[in-house]
């Protein structure tokens, strides 16, 4: 009974703070994604709940999966975008390459929590992959995420500005916790001349039930929105796009 007052009076306290400060309620936001609170599926992070995590779903399987755009992560928890100037220039996204160095382009993520674990009795790696167009996937939630940054997104022919990539790599990758990387050559041009390139790429991490599609599309997911969001907050993207629009 004790346990629970106590359970009880820090939950209160914690709801406290959130209405007094919405600022540290995003915070507070931020960590339980991060630590995965507040996930139905999350596990104890003791020795005994990291074993409990290792039992998959004995019908699921994460193979031939069409991919899905879903995100834990709201954009108003990513860094503000400095849009002066270039807020109304038509921007469209473009056809991206697909340039990953792997085996089997059709591979997207893989569980290796048992590949190399001498106390089990399934030792294998677990793939996920997909038969969708990963390039084509990742050049849409491109033009997603820059529309949502606030960016003037228009159709194909309508750009004063043409973004387009090449991917490097989309993959994620389960352990103990998802890791999921993207890698982006980004280029923009404009009236068929270069005026922005770089290379980014940034990762993203979570918690969650062993073997779960869709915590393999969550981590993909943010990782490529973050990625977008690293081209768009650089002053040199910012540049390039003023001068397109003069």
């Amino acid at each position: 009974m004790a346990k629970r007052s106590l359970m009880l009076l820090a939950t209160m306290a914690v709801g406290s703070l959130l209405l007094a400060n919405p600022a540290e309620g995003q915070m507070w936001k931020k960590m339980k994604k991060k630590v995965g609170m507040g996930d139905k599926n999350a596990e104890e992070t003791t020795d005994e709940g990291k074993k409990k995590a290792k039992k998959k779903p004995a019908d699921q399987r994460c193979e031939d999966v069409s991919l899905e755009w879903v995100l834990e992560e709201d954009y108003s928890d990513l860094d503000s975008v400095n849009l002066t100037g270039v807020s109304s220039v038509p921007i469209e996204v473009g056809a991206f390459e697909d340039k990953r160095k792997i085996d089997d382009l059709r591979e997207i993520g893989r569980n290796i929590e048992d590949a190399d674990d001498e106390d089990s009795d399934d030792r294998k790696t677990l793939y996920v992959t997909t038969d969708d167009n990963v390039a084509d996937f990742v050049a849409r939630h491109t033009e997603v995420v820059l529309s949502e940054l606030g960016y003037n997104i228009v159709g194909p022919g309508e750009g004063k500005v043409k973004i387009t990539g090449e991917l490097r790599s989309f993959h994620a990758e389960e352990d103990s916790t998802y890791k999921a990387t993207t890698r982006l050559l980004l280029k923009a041009t404009a009236n068929g001349q270069v005026i922005y390139e770089g290379m980014h790429g940034e990762g993203e991490t979570t918690f969650g039930r062993s073997y779960s599609c869709e915590n393999y599309f969550v981590v993909l997911s943010e990782s490529l929105m973050e990625t977008v969001h690293s081209m768009a907050v650089q002053d040199s993207f910012h540049s390039a796009l003023q001068k397109a629009a003069r």
